[in-house]
């Protein structure tokens, strides 16, 4: 299968996800910091089974691992706290500015340039 099918895909499920997610905060968990851990923990249960079905193994370099994870634990923690501020009329086209902002830091310290073809 194509990596654009991957990547629509993607966008239509980052799409229903901040819906469920506001209506979750609204509606059912009042502490963000609770939604949080249990954002996280289901995304985990969730990426196990295919993992351990891809026969994942385990990374000789953990240093771009953890600097990953950081950041988007980070990421993660301001999302949900947005999450609780704003509306999603308001947070779903903020949050899509990460595409705008990985472009161009990708541009800047990866080389990375889309051509043509990839836009």
């Amino acid at each position: 299968m194509p990596f654009y099918v991957f990547a629509w895909i993607a966008s239509i499920a980052y799409g229903f996800d901040i819906v469920m997610s506001k209506l979750t905060s609204k509606h059912a968990i009042s502490n963000p910091w609770l939604f949080n851990f249990l954002w996280t923990f289901m995304v985990i249960l969730f990426t196990l089974p295919p993992a351990f079905a891809s026969h994942v193994g385990i990374p000789h370099d953990w240093s771009d691992i953890l600097v990953a994870a950081f950041l988007g634990a980070l990421a993660s923690i301001f999302f949900v706290l947005a999450l609780y501020k704003l509306d999603v009329s308001v947070l779903a086209p903020l949050f899509n500015f990460r595409s705008v902002f990985s472009v161009a830091l990708g541009a800047l310290f990866v080389g990375e340039i889309l051509t043509q073809e990839q836009r």
